[in-house]
């Protein structure tokens, strides 16, 4: 959501998954959809802001105006000369720029989304995958082949694994 306002490029995204560490993030529910529904306006204002924010720092640079001056692919792009920043390049004249209101600020409508409502390829499978089957190992439920054991094949591990074993980190997944 926030790649999609700051007009990034999905094949730089990195995917980190979120530890679920109840004492850092109070309320953090891993199990369902429900995260991306109440944060899917916050995080395109957040996206959107940086976005702002980095044309500022752009416009500025080259004595620009800002409506000359367009998000694309992690660059600021000045229109009529073509002129092209990345926001590595911008981010430290960016950071010292106030913050703009996000109610000020006005979102992608969606047939402009690039990402949102498309079917784009998930960055963290393959990750997941190693590191699902390394549980699954650890658990008993694949042999050292890889294969599932039948009984096994439909489960998910869930936090409340007995703590009798501390090997096996707490981990939801879908």
């Amino acid at each position: 959501m926030i790649a999609e306002e700051l007009e990034v490029d999905w094949s730089t995204i990195h995917v980190e998954q979120a530890p679920t560490i109840p004492s850092i993030y109070q309320g953090l529910r891993t199990g369902s959809s429900g995260g991306v529904a109440s944060t899917f306006t916050p995080m395109r204002q957040v996206g959107a802001q940086a976005r702002v924010v980095l044309i500022t720092a752009a416009a500025q640079q080259w004595k620009a105006k800002k409506r000359d001056c367009r998000a694309e692919n992690g660059t600021v792009v000045h229109g009529p000369t073509n002129r092209r920043l990345s926001y590595g390049e911008l981010v430290e004249a960016a950071s010292e720029l106030p913050l703009i209101n996000p109610d000020a600020i006005t979102l992608k409508q969606p047939k402009d989304f690039h990402f949102i409502g498309k079917p784009i390829p998930r960055t963290d499978v393959l990750r997941m995958s190693r590191y699902q089957r390394e549980i699954a190992r650890k658990l008993g439920w694949v042999n050292r082949n890889g294969a599932s054991y039948p009984m096994y094949q439909d489960l998910a591990i869930k936090p409340w694994l007995p703590a009798s074993r501390p090997d096996v980190p707490e981990v939801v997944t879908n």
